[in-house]
């Protein structure tokens, strides 16, 4: 019968000898205008061939869209966000990237509530948050405006973080 170890915090250790928090690790995007009294920013977030968004795409086996602010995935309220998780690790043990790969983040203003400005986009992996303020455009679908491109590594940067915000 095969011996199962666990590290000091009970955490299972897996196969390469690291404990099993460090294969499934998510990195966690919040598209962000609280504070901007505007209502329903849209998003679109693109990475493995999956995309997620008001009339985008609701989740997949690598990108999940998470309950915003109002509790729903697209959050139209006042001063909202909206969330997005993409399984980086998962999909590197899958094969789908090896050194470097790139997340693609849109979003706009819906039109009829006829927000502007600018809004914050955050970015947490492995420990390290990164913000960036963004320039959303406007639509009624899908969210077309490019406002970032998020890299992910698989060795740490200078910084020591795993990813940089374009």
């Amino acid at each position: 019968m095969p011996i199962i170890k666990l590290t000091a915090e009970g955490k299972v250790i897996t196969k390469s000898g690291l404990p099993s928090c460090t294969c499934c690790e998510e990195l966690a995007i919040t598209y962000d205008w609280r504070g901007t009294n505007q209502y329903d920013l849209d998003t679109k977030t693109t990475a493995f061939g999956e995309s997620v968004g008001f009339s985008c795409g609701d989740s997949g086996a690598y990108v999940l869209w998470l309950p915003g602010n109002a509790g729903n995935k697209d959050d139209t309220s006042q001063n909202g966000f909206e969330r997005i998780n993409v399984r980086v690790d998962k999909a590197r043990t899958d094969g789908l990237w090896t050194s470097s790969y790139n997340i693609e983040c849109f979003s706009g203003w819906y039109a009829p509530s006829a927000g502007l400005g600018s809004a914050t986009l955050s970015v947490i992996y492995k420990g390290t948050t990164k913000t960036m303020t963004i320039s959303p455009g406007t639509q009624s679908d899908c969210a077309s405006t490019a406002v970032a491109t998020i890299t992910v590594y698989s060795t740490a940067l200078g910084d020591g973080s795993f990813f940089e915000i374009i």
